[in-house]
């Protein structure tokens, strides 16, 4: 099943690299200054940390606006904004980039079925892409989640359409158990339905053939998003 992997920035460990790590973010990011006012060549630039060393700026180059934010936007100098370069870092890394490559797959097999999860909300599934190995034998855990009664079908297109179809005729069925609805067994698929808070557990043989979509038919639930594809994988992939 797909995962992610959750990206740790490294500690930003001086003063220095602090000033650093905003230089490079803020020109990355093209928001940072680009011109403006700072101390004048030559002048010594006190960071007013006992620990830091004044730094004169060289008359030969104009004042970096970056090294004169970095002193002016907290008295302690550099060495303050390594925790805001830190915090700055995390939010780069969770706001860019896809999520990682789906963790190897060790094939199920009937004696030693692969366990799956899938979780059925209001109304979308959990994770939005299913990741299957042609061939192996899955133990699918459905978890309903949701308020409402939700239910898991797997297969081809022409067998979410056959269900659509059949499971349309209940909308205006009275309160209670599901009505009970059938399809022609070439269009079956696989149906597991699981009522608010309830978990079913079914084995499951992959076919080989592609574009496999897990749907819910439950009326009006496929319209309103619970559908999600199942991605053929190689083992190990």
């Amino acid at each position: 099943m797909g995962g992610s992997r959750v990206t740790t920035p490294g500690t930003v460990g001086s003063g220095h690299e602090a000033v650093k790590a905003v230089r490079v973010l803020a020109r990355a990011s093209g928001r940072g200054p680009r011109f403006g006012t700072g101390p004048a060549a030559g002048e010594p630039v006190q960071s007013h940390d006992p620990g830091e060393v004044p730094r004169t700026i060289d008359p030969r180059r104009p004042a970096d606006p970056i090294d004169c934010l970095a002193m002016r936007l907290h008295p302690a100098g550099p060495r303050a904004l390594s925790g805001l370069v830190v915090a700055v870092a995390v939010l780069a890394s969770c706001a860019g980039g896809d999520a990682g490559p789906t963790p190897s797959i060790r094939p199920g097999t009937v004696e030693a079925p692969r366990e799956v999860n899938i979780i059925a909300k209001d109304y979308l599934f959990i994770p939005a892409v299913v990741d299957l190995v042609p061939g192996e034998t899955v133990l699918f855990h459905v978890v309903n989640g949701g308020l409402a009664v939700h239910e898991v079908v797997i297969g081809t297109q022409t067998v979410q359409d056959a269900w659509e179809i059949a499971e349309a005729a209940t909308v205006d069925a009275p309160p209670g158990p599901t009505p009970a609805v059938s399809v022609s067994p070439a269009a079956a698929g696989l149906r597991v339905v699981v009522p608010s808070g309830g978990r079913e557990d079914i084995l499951y043989t992959v076919p080989r053939s592609d574009g496999l979509i897990v749907g819910c038919h439950i009326p009006g639930h496929y319209a309103k998003g619970m559908h999600v594809p199942i991605r053929l994988v190689t083992p190990g992939g």
